[in-house]
């Protein structure tokens, strides 16, 4: 059965210790910090210092290695030791409430405030949504033209032309 209802979260904020001014363009602004949160004026934006890290993250780090280790995990998909802080992603739908819920308690055990949002799916064949799509243009359409009847209909007779 499909979903009726998915679940994505939005990150909204970052530890205020996480933040760094940073001047330059836009898209080393992103290069740097991946986010900008903030634009302060021409060239000057609030972004996250890539060198932040949360404290508790190196301890975090090192147990979920040695985890993997003991859950015997392939070499090279373990997490190195000095893995960067990241964020968890939030271009990803999820079906289940708990799986995005999941993300945005992370975030907010690391520092950071995030929201969960849901939209409500209503699940149609491809052709009768192009059906409805049409119907819809041409509604629009019609009302265009009516306006424009009404408008001659209520003309003046005595225009010049």
């Amino acid at each position: 059965m499909l979903p009726t209802r998915i679940y994505q979260f939005k990150q909204t904020g970052i530890p205020e210790e996480a933040k760094m001014i940073f001047h330059g363009d836009f898209e080393e602004a992103e290069r740097l910090g991946g986010v900008i949160w903030e634009e302060l004026g021409y060239d000057t934006f609030v972004i996250q210092n890539p060198e932040w890290e949360p404290a508790g993250w190196r301890d975090h780090v090192l147990c979920v290695r040695e985890q993997q280790i003991a859950d015997g995990l392939e070499v090279d998909k373990l997490w190195d030791a000095d893995k960067k802080f990241t964020w968890p992603w939030s271009d990803r739908l999820f079906k289940s409430r708990s799986a995005a819920m999941s993300r945005v308690n992370a975030i907010r055990y690391w520092g950071g405030t995030a929201e969960l949002v849901e939209a409500s799916l209503f699940w149609e064949t491809t052709k009768d949504a192009n059906a409805r799509r049409k119907a819809r243009r041409d509604q629009v359409r019609v009302e265009k033209l009516r306006a424009k009847i009404r408008a001659i209909e209520g003309a003046p007779d005595d225009l010049p032309f």
